[in-house]
């Protein structure tokens, strides 16, 4: 574990800002005791039991010096650690909710990391402030000699900060209450302590975003896969020199290796815990395949190697995309749900999403709902428009038609309303109403997209729109029929108990099955999953791609459910990732995507209605 911990910030790769930053993003220092006064404090503090990861504890902290993860799932921020002194390494011996082959500290013991030291700013724009301040007072500097950068280091822990009035300084981590200003005009003061700057007006705040700086990563596109060997014999002198040799033996797996090796073109691993680098093997022959029979303890699905047998792998560059356009493929789409939580997770998948997109030539995006976390949208100028959805999905793929229904976290305190008036000011935004449907062509065929709201539909709380629904299932005129809305019918994940799905079973899977219906795709539970009927038409595929920004794992209750519904779930997977769809005129692909690009499952459905 020791050696694992050690090289840890060399082997990992974090996603930040659309970009993968390799190596030096964080750098290990190592197992600390804590006791209460807490070591590192707990103002600023995340605790996931389901996903934390030390890539989810540093983008949480990436504004402060150190963070810590103790207990598994707690992460905490600060400017400093090491008061209650040092813990032997062995101390800090619990795996990652998130990722198992991650370490996340220890019962009172903080497994420290060291971030960026630099900071940058970003401006955004200027807005408007009155009583209650926009961004709060609590983080407050004044100084007759305020500039930019001395505001951007007193807010270092903040996601924002705002100047005003020539030397006025706010931190806090959203704004925008008040809207924006008519004009960037309205923000004239010069900086007092910077007379070439502007700090913002007379009740007008100079808003930036601050970032981490990373003056010595390399940003690069993630280029390495692997391509199998064989099993070769070993012996001394090495067939793969040791020069360039990793042993971990909780902790070994092929991407560890890989990422290890990068620069060679080949890597072994032998014995289940040693990897090794080099341009050349073979000298002492392959053998069966059987020889090499030793289980990886990072990945026990995994082979690496056994007793002077190595597993040998080809470095190989990664093509365009992990899995090929569906031949003949005449529409291509793509569904993302649950998307709207802000984090490295939502910016990896946006990422992952774009290159999909372009490789395969997606037309449009479904947009599942819940795509603005935690109570949805306040207006049509609240800033999460901007960035959570504009700044966010930035490549040039998904410039297109985004087709959006609400969640439930959108129709918070009555809010979805706000985004079918959002759709008036921006045309990439389709939402003309809660509920709609529309048609596209894949040939000579018409599909038919009907979007449901399922957040007030549930519990036959809006008569109007299931109405609508069987009036547009009855007249509809395509040649195929796909269903999109929020909640599941069937789920195995955690809303997916029978308690939650019931009313869904009763009153829309009847017409799904009915009307032939295709495909029912939602998001709600934060997975990817494909369920159907166990019965031999299995008319309906029901797909739930709900993992766009967060993650949690099968539900054990929900599944039982699923079960006694006489429904298999097909697959599951807990990743952040989406789904790509490609459809002929008589078939559709469904490809299920990870964040990191990889074509975890797909099946090709024939149309029902044929």
């Amino acid at each position: 574990m020791a050696v694992f911990r050690a090289c840890a910030h060399a082997l990992l790769m974090t996603v930040l800002w659309g970009h993968i930053l390799e190596a030096d993003a964080q750098r290990y220092v190592g197992c600390y005791k804590d006791t209460r006064p807490r070591d590192i404090p707990s103002t600023d503090k995340l605790t996931d039991s389901n996903a934390m990861t030390v890539e989810r504890c540093f983008y949480f902290c990436r504004n402060f010096q150190y963070f810590g993860i103790q207990a598994g799932d707690e992460c905490r921020c600060g400017t400093s650690y090491g008061y209650h002194g040092k813990a032997d390494e062995s101390e800090c011996d619990m795996t990652c909710p998130g990722d198992s082959k991650e370490n996340c500290g220890g019962g009172w013991r903080n497994a420290v990391y060291e971030t960026p030291r630099d900071l940058k700013e970003e401006y955004i724009g200027c807005y408007k402030d009155q009583y209650p301040r926009d961004i709060p007072s609590s983080g407050k500097l004044e100084s007759s000699k305020m500039y930019v950068q001395k505001c951007l280091d007193h807010c270092r822990g903040y996601r924002y900060f705002g100047v005003q009035n020539g030397e006025e300084c706010r931190c806090g981590n959203s704004y925008g209450y008040y809207g924006k200003a008519s004009s960037e005009s309205e923000c004239d003061h010069s900086c007092a302590g910077n007379s070439s700057q502007i700090c913002g007006g007379d009740w007008r705040n100079g808003v930036y975003e601050i970032k981490a700086k990373y003056a010595n990563a390399t940003f690069t596109k993630a280029t390495a896969y692997t391509e199998y060997k064989g099993c070769y014999k070993d012996q001394y002198p090495r067939d793969i020199p040791s020069v360039d040799k990793l042993e971990d033996t909780s902790g070994m797996d092929i991407q560890k290796c890989l990422y290890h090796c990068k620069g060679f073109r080949y890597f072994g691993i032998q014995k289940g815990y040693a990897c090794r680098c080099g341009n050349s093997y073979g000298t002492y022959g392959k053998t069966s395949d059987s020889e090499c029979d030793m289980s990886c303890p990072g990945e026990s699905s995994e082979i690496c190697g056994g007793d002077w047998r190595n597993v040998v792998y080809e470095i190989k560059s990664r093509p365009s995309s992990t899995s090929a356009p569906f031949t003949g493929a005449q529409l291509t789409y793509v569904a993302l749900g649950d998307w709207g939580k802000p984090g490295s997770s939502q910016e990896f998948v946006a990422a992952t999403l774009g290159k999909w997109a372009q490789d395969h030539s997606s037309q449009f995006t479904l947009a599942l709902g819940d795509n603005f976390y935690e109570i949805g949208v306040s207006g049509v100028d609240d800033p999460q428009f901007e960035n959570t959805w504009r700044k966010i999905y930035t490549h040039p793929s998904l410039q297109k038609t985004w087709y959006v229904i609400a969640g439930n976290h959108d129709h918070m305190f009555g809010r979805a309303k706000y985004q079918t008036m959002f759709a008036a000011k921006e045309p990439r935004w389709f939402m003309p109403r809660l509920y709609y449907s529309f048609y596209k062509n894949v040939g000579t065929k018409k599909v038919h997209f009907i979007m449901i709201d399922t957040d007030p539909l549930r519990g036959d709380g809006d008569r109007t729109q299931m109405a609508w629904f069987k009036a547009q299932l009855a007249a509809s005129l395509g040649d195929w029929i796909i269903v999109v809305g929020h909640h599941p019918v069937f789920s195995s994940g955690s809303h997916g108990k029978k308690s939650s799905t019931q009313w869904m079973y009763d009153n829309v899977r009847p017409l799904l099955e009915q009307y032939k219906v295709a495909l029912y795709i939602c998001g709600h539970d934060h997975d990817l999953e494909h369920l159907h009927k166990k019965s031999a038409s299995k008319i309906v595929d029901y797909i739930v791609s709900g993992s766009g920004s967060k993650t949690r794992d099968q539900n054990p209750t929900a599944l039982s459910d699923v079960k006694k519904w006489n429904v298999e779930s097909t697959m599951f997977s807990r990743f952040n990732g989406f789904v790509g769809l490609e459809m002929t005129e008589s078939a559709v692909k469904v490809s299920y995507i990870d964040q990191y690009g990889r074509e975890i499952y797909s099946f090709i459905k024939n149309n029902p209605k044929v």
